[in-house]
């Protein structure tokens, strides 16, 4: 009897096992249904739950193990701009190696405008959240053919409806040629002090930075004073960086995220006093090489502070004047650079986001290093 009761209970926890292994059934209308009611609940306590409970272990290990909290930000972000999004359509889904994609035609209640809903997860259960994102629909283009006129019209209302709605505050200008078309400023430079946007406001750039930068060693190459196969140690001592294969890193690989480089751990707690790339040069001893050289992309703003050094290394001029001499002036961008952000530069819009600190939208100057780098931190008009 004890022979038979334990064969019996056996076999039972083998069925449960079994069964615990088995991919649950991916339900493309319950996934978005359920991101929606989170989305347009608008509620951070509830978006926290949801990414906490959903996100896939890839996606929260990305931006150096930041990634629960950066999307928690940029949903909470999307919702409050949107304020809802509505389904208008039929689901869609595609199988893509480990993921499925999953897309859902919606349209958004802030803007108007129809998008695509764009949910990526794990093919295999639990199916967690890889990431989201929404583009633009072509349910927005007009069925005929419209005038020049009529198209400046139509802009010109989008823009001013989304600047009352509060979704865009910032500049925009549409030229054809030598022709503008269109200019317009809406919301404001600072909340702080009511200060309004203008034609000639600059703006933070972000990482639009990292553009000037891949132009400027493009130049160089295009030069023969450097080669894409060029080591990372050519230009930088290898003295200054750690254990790992540093030696292996090129110049292409900078460029296209394949360095393997990771984050500079203590750059954060310094950003108040670097003003220069040769301030960096104590610091890279911290980091680590995420991944051997070249063997998978992995984004690295690190990558690009790195070619900032080679610039400096192959043309004897800071990186910031290189810049401004070879692409900022002969593109007659004479307003745009890295400037030092305390020191009262003229006509300087403030950047804002939602804080999980504060729980509110919050002025982003204290999350700022104190000049922009290769890698970001610029501003333009």
């Amino acid at each position: 009897m004890a022979k038979t009761l334990l064969l019996v209970l056996t076999l039972v926890l083998m069925s449960v096992n079994v069964k615990a292994q088995l991919p649950a059934q991916l339900d493309p209308k319950q996934v978005v249904s359920q991101f929606l009611r989170v989305f347009n609940s608008n509620n951070l306590e509830t978006i926290t739950h949801y990414v906490d409970n959903h996100l896939s272990e890839e996606t929260a290990a990305r931006w150096q193990g930041a990634g629960t909290k950066r999307y928690i930000i940029y949903t909470m972000n999307s919702s409050l701009s949107h304020k809802s999004l509505q389904q208008v359509g039929d689901i869609a889904q595609e199988e893509q190696q480990q993921r499925v994609r999953i897309t859902a035609p919606i349209t958004s209640k802030a803007t108007g405008l129809d998008y695509e809903l764009v949910i990526n997860v794990g093919a295999h259960a639990p199916h967690s959240l890889i990431s989201w994102y929404l583009t633009p629909s072509d349910r927005n283009k007009p069925d005929g053919k419209v005038s020049e006129a009529e198209m400046v019209k139509v802009l010109s209302e989008l823009i001013k409806k989304l600047a009352k709605n509060g979704v865009f505050s910032g500049a925009v200008l549409l030229a054809k040629g030598e022709e503008i078309l269109l200019q317009q400023a809406h919301g404001l430079a600072s909340r702080r002090y009511d200060v309004k946007n203008n034609l000639e406001t600059k703006f933070q750039i972000g990482s639009m930075n990292k553009m000037f930068t891949g132009i400027a060693i493009m130049q160089l190459v295009e030069a023969g004073k450097l080669s894409l196969n060029d080591k990372l140690t050519q230009y930088v001592d290898r003295e200054y960086f750690g254990t790992g294969n540093f030696d292996a890193i090129t110049i292409a690989q900078l460029l296209t995220h394949t360095s393997g480089l990771g984050a500079v751990p203590s750059y954060q707690a310094k950003q108040t006093e670097i003003r220069t790339l040769k301030q960096r040069l104590g610091l890279y001893k911290e980091v680590q090489l995420n991944f051997p050289p070249g063997s998978r992309w992995g984004y690295s703003s690190t990558g690009m502070d790195m070619l900032g050094h080679v610039i400096e290394a192959v043309t004897q001029q800071s990186y910031y004047d290189y810049i401004d001499d070879n692409i900022y002036h002969k593109a007659k961008m004479l307003s745009s650079g890295s400037f030092d952000i305390d020191l009262p530069v003229k006509n300087t819009a403030r950047g804002y986001w939602y804080s999980i600190d504060t729980k509110a939208i919050t002025e982003n100057l204290v999350k700022q290093h104190v000049k922009g780098s290769p890698a970001g931190g610029g501003y333009s008009p």
